[in-house]
C-alpha cells in the first residue's frame, strides 16, 4: 500500500522527527510504501523561525530532506489535497504527536497588527479548526474516499471544556471523518469521546516506543557519542529552557550527582542551552539521531518535555521529569491528569519521578531527585518498555484491518 503520513516531521523538535521516523520505519518493515506529506504552513515555519536558531532549523530540515520520503511541499490545504491526489495514496495515517492541540477562542490573546490595521488572534492559525488537516477537515474535498486514521494523537492538554458550542460541533464533525482514532493519553481520549460523540477510543503508545526496532538509519553507538561530544563514560543530561528552574537549584542537583561519579552535562534543546551552567555542555547544532543516542546511553536524564522521557523509558534510562503540562480550572485548581507525561508515568508506575511545574507546589528536594536516579528500577522499566512495544505493534497492525 502507498501510505501517506501526516504529522510534524520537519519542525525543529527532536521528538517530532523521531516519531515520524519510527512510523516511516514501521511501514517499510511491513512492506508498504510510506510517503511523508510535506505539510509545513508558513505561519508554523515563522513560529519556529522566531524560537529556534537558524543553525538548528537548518540541521533538522536537512535531516528530514535526507532521511524522509517527502512529498512536494504543501503550504496550504489546497496544495495538500492536490498532493494527496497526485501521490495516489491508498491510506493516510495522521500522527503521532500533539496533532489535536487546539486553543479555544476564549483563551486566545489578541494583538494589533500594523500590517492588517486591525486586532488579530495571536496564535498559529494552522492550529485552528479551519485550515488544520490534522483534524481531517479536508476529507470531503478528496476525489477518492480513502481511509484516514489518527494514531496515538495527543491534544497537548487542550482545555476542551472551555470550547464554545460552535467550536465543539465543528471539531466533532471533522473528527468523525476519521476511519479510526487512537490517542496517546487519557485526556485526549476524553476530549475525542465527548466532543465527537465517539465511544471506546483506544489509548496507544507513542511510536518512539518502537524506535530501536523501526529505525532504518544507524544510531550512533555509545563509543561514537562519547568521542563525538568528548563525554566521560558516566554522564547525566540536564535539559531546561531558560527560566524554568532556579539556576542554583539545578547546580545543586548537578553537584550531588557528581558525588556519585556521574558527570552533569548541559544538553541543549532546539531553542539552545537554557539556564544550566555546567562546564560540560552539548550545544547546537544537534541532529535528532544524535540527541536520541545521547539520552539512550546516558546514566540519567533530568529535564522537561515528553519525548526525552519516552526515550528514557524505551531504553530503561533513569530519569526525573519536570513536567510543564497540566491544566487549571477557572478557580485556579491544578489538574495534573491532563498531562501526557503524567499519564504515561502512571502507567509505568514511575509517578514519583516527576514534578508538575504548573502546580506551584514545593519543589522536590535534591535528595529526592538524586535518589530517584540512583534507585531507579531498570528491570521494571525494561518490562514496561517491552509491553509498550507489543501494544504498539498490535495497534499499528490493527490500522490495516479496518
Amino acid at each position: 500500500m502507498r501510505v501517506g503520513i501526516l504529522t510534524y516531521h520537519c519542525v525543529p523538535n527532536f521528538g517530532a522527527q523521531l516519531q515520524a521516523m519510527s512510523t516511516v520505519g514501521y511501514l517499510k518493515r511491513m512492506g508498504h510504501t510510506p510517503i511523508l506529506l510535506h505539510w509545513y504552513p508558513k505561519d508554523l515555519e515563522a513560529l519556529y523561525t522566531r524560537r529556534v536558531p537558524k543553525i538548528q532549523r537548518k540541521c533538522q530540515m536537512q535531516f528530514a530532506e535526507t532521511h524522509f520520503p517527502l512529498s512536494s511541499l504543501c503550504r496550504n490545504e489546497k496544495q495538500l489535497i492536490k498532493e494527496i491526489e497526485r501521490q495516489q495514496l491508498d491510506m493516510i495515517i495522521t500522527g503521532s504527536d500533539a496533532l489535536f492541540k487546539y486553543k479555544p477562542i476564549c483563551d486566545r490573546e489578541r494583538a494589533f497588527s500594523k500590517r492588517k490595521l486591525r486586532f488579530v488572534n495571536n496564535y498559529v492559525s494552522s492550529e485552528d479548526l479551519d485550515g488544520n488537516p490534522f483534524f481531517c477537515d479536508y476529507y470531503g474535498e478528496l476525489s477518492r474516499q480513502i481511509p484516514v486514521v489518527a494514531f496515538s494523537v495527543s491534544s497537548q492538554n487542550c482545555p476542551y471544556f472551555r470550547m464554545a458550542e460552535e467550536e465543539r460541533e465543528k471539531m466533532g464533525r471533522y473528527l468523525r471523518n476519521f476511519k479510526k482514532i487512537t490517542v496517546r493519553d487519557q485526556w485526549t481520549k476524553s476530549m475525542v469521546e465527548e466532543v465527537a460523540g465517539l465511544k471506546n477510543i483506544e489509548i496507544t503508545p507513542d511510536p518512539v516506543f518502537a524506535f530501536n526496532q523501526n529505525c532504518y538509519i544507524d544510531i550512533p553507538t555509545k563509543e561514537e557519542i562519547l568521542s563525538r561530544f568528548s563525554l566521560p563514560e558516566h554522564y547525566a543530561l540536564f535539559s531546561f529552557a531558560k527560566g524554568v528552574l532556579p539556576i542554583q537549584y539545578v547546580e545543586e542537583i548537578g553537584r550531588a550527582i557528581k558525588q556519585h561519579g556521574i558527570t552533569p552535562i548541559a544538553l541543549a534543546e532546539p531553542e539552545g542551552l537554557g539556564d544550566v551552567f555546567f562546564s560540560d555542555q552539548v550545544d547546537l547544532p544537534l541532529s535528532p539521531i544524535e540527541w536520541y543516542s545521547l539520552i539512550k546511553n546516558a546514566d540519567a536524564y533530568i529535564g522537561t518535555r515528553m519525548h526525552p522521557i519516552i526515550v528514557s523509558l524505551h531504553n530503561a534510562v533513569p530519569f526525573f521529569s519536570y513536567d510543564g503540562n497540566g491544566t487549571s480550572d477557572i478557580h485556579g485548581s491544578f489538574n495534573h491528569n491532563s498531562s501526557k507525561i503524567y499519564d504515561i508515568l502512571k502507567k509505568a508506575s514511575f509517578e514519583d519521578n516527576t514534578y508538575p511545574l504548573r502546580s506551584h507546589s514545593v519543589m522536590p528536594s535534591t535528595e529526592r531527585v538524586v535518589d530517584s536516579i540512583l534507585s531507579f528500577h531498570r528491570a521494571n522499566c525494561a518490562g514496561f518498555a517491552e509491553s509498550m512495544y507489543n501494544n504498539y505493534m498490535g495497534a499499528m497492525s490493527g490500522l490495516f484491518v479496518l
